[in-house]
């Protein structure tokens, strides 16, 4: 659990870290040939009813929730660097439930350098200090508790091309979340990982062919116990044509698990209250799983479809992996010059290792949009949302929510600066 006093002191810290990062990338270039620097502003508004704001089976909660979203992109581009440092809020004021008012801030910072012809070396990061159940549904399809949660992010790579047809790169992803369950009394467990990537890539003579090799290894530590996890995957990407694109990566992964267990030698009954004597006993268990990934992108004249797989060992909330199977589908359409259409559909399913906790449900999403432009910066548009848990450890623990959504959005002003 972290603690309250340090929000705010951890996010500027944050901020000034990416900051830094940015002017010194940018500011590298700039020394050895001039840059061009886009800053794109947006700025949105919403009005949702939500019925069931908490997503819970019983007594669900119904609200009015206005929100208003700024955002902006700073971009730096120039022959060889590539700097991307994005910022988006989202505050929330509900009508009623006005203990769950929120201020939403997620960072995400990008940087690329082509050093030589063959050698390149790129870096991500993020902080985000949100809040959980949208949040989480969205990235990962686990339902989570409500309640805030910092995510610091950062992934250094470096890019290898041995010759014309085949590259490899190397990265280490580093992820932390910390939860603050204070206000809400639900005990997330915080958690972190750090993997150690390697991706060899061979292009076929077609020129349109890609044969991937990806091991990697990394660790989970909770509080609960610390997890080690190996992948070794194969697979292909393949352009079709210049519409349709292909990928998909399959291989195995194994998981070596020590599980911090309480264990209760004694009941002692005072004469007032209880008295339990305990100890902490350490579980070794390891087991074997398939993963996968899979992605198509498909250009029609009016729209498009973009879909993606991916079925990976991953962190839970309560401290320990589960098995993640999560598909998500986007189909996009114009109807006419100024009105455009959009589906987007989920499928998630969260399956345990039993190791402390039990888990296994599906979540179905479905989100249709539409969107009007009204002039050439303002888009106004109308949202529903329909989500539902089918909880296959629990017969009565279903549960389903229902959102419609009226937005306005101010986007795509650019101020272009020259260096």
């Amino acid at each position: 659990m972290r603690h309250s006093y340090t929000k705010e002191y951890l996010a500027s810290q944050t901020l000034i870290i990416f900051f830094i990062a940015f002017m010194i990338v940018s500011g590298q270039s700039r020394i050895s040939l001039a840059g061009l620097t886009t800053i794109r502003p947006s700025l949105g508004t919403r009005l949702t009813y939500d019925d069931n704001i908490i997503f819970t089976k019983r007594k669900p909660i119904d609200d009015w929730i206005y929100e208003i979203l700024p955002g902006i992109d700073i971009k730096y581009q120039d022959a060889r660097n590539t700097v991307d440092l994005k910022t988006n809020g989202q505050g929330q004021h509900y009508n009623t439930e006005n203990d769950l008012d929120t201020f939403d801030v997620d960072v995400n910072l990008s940087a690329r350098r082509q050093q030589t012809e063959r050698l390149a070396f790129s870096f991500t990061g993020r902080f985000a200090d949100d809040t959980t159940l949208d949040q989480t549904l969205t990235e990962t399809g686990q339902l989570v508790r409500r309640q805030d949660r910092l995510v610091y992010a950062a992934s250094p790579e470096v890019e290898w091309k041995l010759t014309e047809r085949s590259t490899v790169s190397a990265s280490l992803p580093w992820y932390k979340v910390d939860y603050d369950w204070g206000k809400y009394h639900h005990g997330s467990v915080d958690y972190d990982t750090l993997y150690f990537y390697i991706n060899y890539s061979y292009l076929f003579s077609d020129q349109k062919t890609r044969l991937f090799i990806r091991p990697d290894i990394g660790k989970m530590n909770f509080d609960t116990g610390d997890y080690r996890s190996a992948d070794l995957m194969f697979g292909l990407e393949r352009n079709f044509t210049e519409r349709l694109y292909v990928k998909a990566l399959g291989g195995v992964n194994y998981t070596d698990a020590k599980t911090d267990i309480v264990v209760v030698d004694e009941i002692i009954w005072t004469g007032t209250d209880y008295l339990f004597h305990t100890r902490t006993e350490t579980q070794n268990d390891h087991y074997w799983g398939w993963v996968a990934e899979a992605e198509l992108k498909w250009l029609f004249d009016r729209g498009d479809i973009d879909a993606d797989f991916k079925r990976r060992v991953t962190p839970s909330s309560y401290g320990e992996p589960v098995v993640s199977s999560y598909l998500t589908t986007v189909f996009n359409w114009r109807l006419t010059e100024r009105l455009r259409s959009r589906i987007r559909g989920a499928i998630s399913h969260i399956k345990s290792q039993n190791l402390t906790y039990d888990q296994d449900y599906y979540t179905y999403s479905v989100f249709p949009t539409l969107t009007y432009q009204l002039t050439r910066y303002i888009d106004v548009g109308i949202q529903y949302s329909y989500q539902y848990i089918d909880d296959n450890e629990h017969d009565n623990n279903n549960r389903d929510r229902n959102r419609i959504m009226f937005r306005i959005d101010i986007k795509d002003f650019n101020l272009h600066l020259n260096f």
